[in-house]
């Protein structure tokens, strides 16, 4: 269950608040349809002010409003540090990159954020994008994230 509005701070609430709009405006116009990839997304709190986003598969129109809600999640819980995983993320497109940098801007004040990735392309995108610092690449193959199916 997510913590209710005012647990963070001002910026991760109206940030969230902005976003969850923005989900539900996008869910009552997109459908996923049966033969769509998955998306496998985990929130996983780890310790005080500290969160980790682990996800699989792709990101795109359908499953990013998903996304966003996790995302959201995630900022509440990140007071201090916020991971993205996006090691098993095998492709994303405008409207996934458009949600990592919405989180950029929209990560509490101080805290830090790190974007995971083993996928080169998608690295090449975020950089263009404005987020190289906040990419950390590792070699090899992209692989699933621990923990998501």
């Amino acid at each position: 269950m997510l913590p209710a509005h005012g647990t963070g701070s001002a910026v991760a609430d109206v940030a969230c608040q902005k976003l969850e709009f923005e989900v539900k405006a996008k869910r009552n116009r997109i459908q996923k349809r049966p033969d769509d990839p998955p998306l496998g997304i985990q929130v996983v709190a780890e310790g005080e002010g500290m969160c980790r986003v682990e996800c699989a598969g792709e990101v795109d129109i359908r499953s990013a409003a998903l996304f966003g809600e996790k995302l959201c999640a995630a900022l509440r819980l990140a007071a201090r540090q916020l991971v993205l995983d996006l090691r098993g993320v095998t492709h994303m497109d405008s409207v996934g990159i458009g949600r990592v940098v919405d989180l950029s801007k929209q990560i509490t004040p101080g805290a830090r954020l790190q974007v995971l990735l083993s996928n080169p392309r998608l690295a090449v995108l975020l950089r263009i994008a404005g987020l190289g610092r906040f990419v950390s690449e590792s070699a090899g193959k992209a692989a699933a994230a621990p923990g998501i199916r």
